[in-house]
């Protein structure tokens, strides 16, 4: 037999999974780690986390799987995104990560906007910076940390660290590069001309390819450390936007997938660059050499209920503890058992910023129009139409531009058949479960492989490979209630971005 290990390096943990030539799970395992917050607004990893992780995963994996080394025929990745690590020549952290849901650089982001007229950066990316992004990160370090910058031989993000642990090669792919902000997404390169003038020199970018690249073999030092065999075919896999993209199904052109994980996104697989000059949606490389993602990201989607959970949710907890469950069941339970708009009231889950449709770092979460009449079950179902109104309106920004023709859904959030039913009515669209949703970035990264391999043509060869568990279609009476409550949602960011500012603005 032959097989596909894939690795997840995501948010909260790194899964690991092993399939079959045709994306099939064979085996799994997941190591959880956290988030550090050093100062307000500041998010970083520790590399040597993820590694560790990695190295716990693969060795469990293989053992519980009973799969050999020998019968290992690829590895590949998907990889949290947007993040700034700095590295010595030998793949050595100079500092920890700082991750995608930092939002320390604002000071660059407008310095940037400042060197570039806003009109030119929109033309180009379709969005302006912000203290979130890749390029205002690594100006930072510049200007905040300048003996780590100069040290740093290579400014690389996850993926491409994981990449040089398996390899050696310091390589990332092209979606990967098209979120930093320097990749010249029609050519495919670095742009010179805007690493020139932000004084950030190329030559500390990794070297930018396709998912499918055969990257290198497994060095001896990491074979040791995880079991696997020396030299089995690393391809350089691709961020988890993408990799989940094709875990979903959504493979062809103006097929969508949405994912509901710590973050979330709605994403569009596209022929071609698509510009949308508001909002916060960007285009991004798919896996696909040969296509595009038009993407909206919410900063917060599972982890608003992971914060409920952690923070307010005792009496689900041990609910949870007695009855040998998740903590998410019962919290399925619960909202199933309360009525559709939740008494009226609203919760906005911008826990920690947002970026789409919306693109500020300052915009914070709440419960709007919260009164005596409401219990701690109006919250836990307002919670989850609070991120499905979020999804709606970064669907709505994408849909003024283009059409979409069906949604599949992933991430740990897809496994709930009650919040799939709110975003369907919330949307007025149908949603299709995969049938592993919580393994849909990993199960893309293992497909990613499997082209590298040739054991599919292409990506349009993945269409029906991914099986479906379920389909959601809007219930009108729930439509009309919610119609009313989302447009309201919408409003209260009109009326409080202010007051965001004023109380939140990162260092």
């Amino acid at each position: 037999m032959e097989y596909i290990l894939a690795h997840d390096i995501g948010t909260s943990g790194n899964k690991a999974v092993i399939t079959d030539k045709n994306g099939r799970i064979v085996g799994s395992a997941f190591e959880e780690y956290g988030v550090e917050h050093p100062k307000l607004g500041w998010a970083e990893q520790a590399p040597e986390t993820w590694w560790k992780a990695i190295v716990h995963t693969t060795s469990h994996v293989m053992k519980s799987s009973g799969v050999s080394p020998d019968d290992i025929i690829g590895i590949s990745f998907s990889s949290q995104m947007l993040g700034v690590l700095p590295v010595d020549e030998d793949g050595r952290a100079l500092r920890p990560c700082i991750i995608w849901l930092d939002c320390r650089a604002g000071e660059q982001a407008q310095q940037i906007i400042k060197k570039f007229s806003a009109t030119l950066i929109r033309s180009m990316y379709g969005v302006l910076p912000s203290g979130k992004d890749v390029i205002p990160k690594i100006m930072w370090v510049r200007d905040k940390e300048p003996e780590i910058f100069k040290k740093a031989y290579k400014i690389i993000d996850c993926g491409a660290y994981v990449v040089h642990k398996f390899t050696g090669e310091f390589k990332m792919d092209f979606s990967c590069a098209s979120v930093t902000g320097l990749l010249d997404n029609k050519k495919k390169t670095w742009s010179k001309m805007f690493s020139g003038v932000l004084g950030l020199p190329v030559e500390k970018f990794c070297t930018a390819v396709k998912s499918t690249e055969l990257v290198g073999g497994v060095t001896k030092e990491t074979a040791l450390e995880t079991g696997l065999k020396e030299g089995t075919p690393v391809f350089c896999g691709c961020g988890d936007a993408a990799a989940s993209a094709v875990g979903s199904g959504a493979v062809r052109a103006n097929h969508a997938n949405i994912y509901i994980g710590t973050s979330g996104w709605v994403e569009v697989t596209v022929d071609k660059p698509v510009v949308i000059k508001k909002g916060g949606i960007a285009t991004i490389c798919a896996a696909d050499h040969g296509k595009w993602i038009l993407i909206a990201e919410t900063e917060s989607a599972g982890a608003c209920l992971k914060w409920f959970g952690d923070v307010l949710g005792g009496e689900e907890r041990a609910e949870a503890e007695k009855s040998g469950e998740s903590i998410y069941r019962v919290f399925d339970r619960i909202a199933e058992g309360v009525e559709p708009g939740s008494k009226s009231l609203i919760f906005t889950p911008w826990m920690f910023g947002e970026r789409a449709p919306i693109c500020d770092e300052n915009v914070r979460g709440g419960f709007i129009n919260l009164s005596l009449d409401h219990r701690r079950e109006h919250m836990i179902r307002a919670i989850m139409e609070g991120v499905a109104y979020h999804n709606a309106w970064m669907l709505e920004a994408i849909e003024n531009k283009i059409g979409i023709e069906s949604m599949n859904a992933t991430g740990g959030g897809a496994r709930s058949n009650v919040w799939l039913q709110m975003i369907a009515d919330v949307t007025g669209k149908t949603v299709k479960q995969t049938a592993s949703p919580l393994d849909g970035c990993s199960i893309g990264a293992a497909l990613t492989a499997a082209v590298g391999l040739g054991i599919y043509r292409d990506f349009d060869s993945l269409e029906g490979v991914i099986p479906m568990a379920g389909e959601f279609n809007p219930r009108e009476e729930n439509r009309m209630k919610y119609a009313v409550l989302y447009e309201n949602f919408k409003k209260v960011y009109e009326g409080l971005a202010g007051l965001y500012c004023s109380l939140n603005k990162c260092e």
